[in-house]
């Protein structure tokens, strides 16, 4: 169960953000994940715009091998996050403008790129929130085996502490760069370290390090991961 806001918007996630202090703006997260939902739906056009018999290839690879399986990712990871107010940051299905299909995609991927400046992809930044849920950075040896494709997505603490620091002078927020990566070093040695769902790295887990990365090369590398991955498994079943 998920205590999401009643009927929430891209605004009100950005106003909570700039309201109370460490609060994070969700804005571009939300905008993302729109987009994704109108990218799915000129797929789904272009799936019956295709020739017959390529239709079934569109839909298995365009829509449920990438598509569906994106956005199933990204909004469980979504919900993990923690509003200002405590409830759960959730989608807001709002329509949004990714203008004509020629350009749909360059557009969705500057939604993506708009993300960057945010901490919220990087989970290293909630410093003080334990992030023990299903779908936080905690996964637990019960529910490792259940995943499809593993990743760990981390930074060097330096890198993490850069980020924050430069978000929080971004919004008048008092802070020091040193302070910063202190609190992300306490954060980090406590996450390994508890005894109630310690921070656990899957033997078979892709590590991405995304410290020189931006969010759309961390998005291009993981779907590289797993189309690599299907590929070598569809050989050896040939």
């Amino acid at each position: 169960m998920f205590d999401f806001p009643d009927n929430p918007t891209t605004e009100q996630y950005s106003e909570l953000g700039s309201q109370h202090r460490g609060g994070v703006d969700y804005a571009p997260l939300s905008n993302l994940v729109n987009g994704l939902y109108q990218y799915m739906f000129i797929l789904t056009e272009t799936v019956y715009r295709v020739p017959a018999a390529e239709q079934k290839r569109y839909f298995n690879q365009a829509l449920h091998g990438s598509m569906i399986w994106i956005l199933d990712k990204l909004i469980q990871q979504m919900r993990s996050y923690t509003l200002s107010d405590g409830r759960a940051v959730a989608p807001t299905f709002e329509n949004i403008d990714l203008g004509a299909r020629d350009q749909a995609f360059a557009n969705l991927k500057l939604l993506a790129e708009a993300t960057q400046p945010t901490p919220y992809y990087d989970d290293s930044y909630a410093v003080n929130s334990a992030n023990n849920g299903p779908y936080g950075d905690a996964l637990t040896k019960e529910l490792i085996p259940y995943l499809e494709e593993k990743f760990r997505i981390t930074a060097k603490p330096e890198a993490r502490a850069r980020r924050r620091h430069t978000e929080d002078q971004s919004k008048g927020r008092i802070s020091t760069y040193e302070q910063t990566l202190a609190e992300i070093n306490e954060r980090d040695e406590r996450d390994v370290s508890r005894e109630d769902s310690p921070l656990t790295i899957a033997g078979d887990a892709v590590v991405i390090d995304t410290s020189e990365l931006d969010l759309t090369e961390v998005f291009e590398q993981m779907l590289g991961k797993i189309n690599e991955r299907r590929a070598s498994a569809a050989k050896n079943l040939t």
